[in-house]
């Protein structure tokens, strides 16, 4: 090679860029920051019925979490104003944060000494373990960013270690209720974050007190995984009346109506009350509000059904193969006083990945997927009757290669007649 004719080709424009956008201070965020009270209790409690998952942009979101109250420096709900510099922004941090409307901020004010800052939310209890995902982003490396679970007077805190946006931790499943905080620590006067998109991916349940027989009924610890597709989950999964001698706890699950507990259009970033890993699961399934995978086998197509906003529930990857993996998503617990139909629209465009949809076990499955169309991606009002005395559905995947995707969404209740059932 001729190294003068042939010179090294170094790309400076990120350089360059940041030479004529520099940096933002915290006070300087904070200034171009139109800011909203975030309370230190919660809008609507999980318990009452209040959602995990918070992007922070609706006013009625009924968010289940709120500022800490032992801390000095508080978290407000955030959006940027017209002044506000992309370029600068990008420049300020080597972290990325996709700016989505209105966020949570904390810092950026005169403190004394470094201090921390705090968001809670209180679960009920848990069935399995759950993930609870968000972005964060920071103008230094100061912060120290790590969550803590609190339950029976105990407090147990960990650092996050880190990595990129999303940030994750898991919390263990648990029959009594748990308080969950992310906290930030050293948080310092020249110190700014930002917190947004929260995502709880787990199966909360409801704790009720028994004031006749105090019990917890078992919950996914003391059951017995089936074997896909022909075994059956433990009957006391399922059965009210049943107790169970590893517990000494004095409360007891509820369940949900079918409405509650079956329909979901996965379009607020969640699963609704559905688990996603749910019993004989070896591997997830995901929310996603975007297109997902390649352009080829991946999800690349919206569903005309739901054009409001993009948000369904997936199974695949480009990067491994799943092909021996269980895919179960689980309802919660309900009565079925009548037959009804459940429709759902499914996505399929490779042959090998099958849905099936089972009642109350893995032997009553009455659906399996369509097959594959050449011009025909996602297929519409796909039903199901649900009889009489039903408890539990499951969505459950198989024989998902790699390169290869299936999703649902649109979850709906219908009655025989065809009529909506939860109006």
């Amino acid at each position: 090679m001729d190294r003068l004719s042939s010179p090294i080709d170094l790309d400076y424009s990120e350089d360059f860029k940041c030479a004529a956008h520099p940096s933002y201070s915290s006070q300087d965020i904070r200034s171009i920051s139109s800011i909203i009270p975030f309370s230190e209790m919660p809008h609507l409690s999980i318990n009452d019925g209040g959602k995990a998952t918070c992007s922070f942009d609706d006013e009625m979101e009924f968010c289940g979490w709120h500022n800490a109250q032992d801390t000095v420096v508080k978290f407000w709900k955030a959006y940027f104003d017209q002044n506000f510099d992309m370029d600068r922004f990008d420049c300020t941090s080597v972290r990325k944060f996709d700016i989505d409307r209105t966020f949570l901020l904390a810092g950026g004010e005169p403190i004394l000494s470094p201090q921390k800052a705090a968001i809670e939310t209180e679960i009920p209890c848990q069935y399995g373990d759950s993930v609870i995902r968000f972005d964060f982003w920071a103008n230094t490396l100061n912060p120290i960013l790590r969550f803590c679970l609190s339950h029976s007077a105990e407090i147990t805190c960990q650092d996050i270690l880190p990595m990129p946006n999303p940030v994750n931790f898991s919390v263990p499943m648990t029959g009594e209720p748990i308080t969950v905080r992310i906290e930030i620590v050293n948080l310092q006067e020249n110190d700014i974050i930002l917190i947004d998109n929260l995502y709880y991916d787990g199966q909360i349940c409801e704790v009720v007190e028994d004031e006749n027989v105090p019990k917890l009924l078992p919950t996914l610890s003391t059951v017995s995984i089936p074997q896909l597709i022909t075994g059956s989950p433990d009957t006391a999964f399922f059965d009210d009346d049943t107790s169970t001698e590893q517990t000494t706890s004095n409360v007891h699950f509820s369940e949900l109506s079918p409405c509650s507990a079956l329909t979901c259009n996965f379009n607020d970033g969640d699963s609704c009350f559905y688990g996603l890993s749910g019993i004989g699961s070896t591997s997830s399934w995901q929310i996603s509000d975007k297109l997902t995978g390649n352009r080829h086998t991946g999800i690349q197509r919206i569903n005309l059904d739901d054009q409001k906003k993009v948000g369904y529930a997936f199974v695949g990857s480009d990067t491994e193969s799943n092909i021996n993996n269980n895919f179960v998503m689980e309802s919660p617990k309900f009565t079925m006083t009548q037959n009804i139909i459940v429709s759902f629209d499914i996505y399929v465009r490779s042959i090998s990945p099958q849905l099936k949809v089972c009642i109350d076990n893995f032997d009553d499955c009455q659906y399996t997927s369509p097959p594959v169309q050449k011009n025909k991606f996602w297929h519409s009002s796909q039903n199901i009757t649900i009889p009489e005395g039903s408890k539990k559905l499951f969505f459950v995947v198989q024989n998902v290669g790699k390169h290869q995707f299936l999703a649902i969404d649109n979850i709906k209740l219908k009655t025989i007649d065809g009529d909506n059932f939860c109006e």
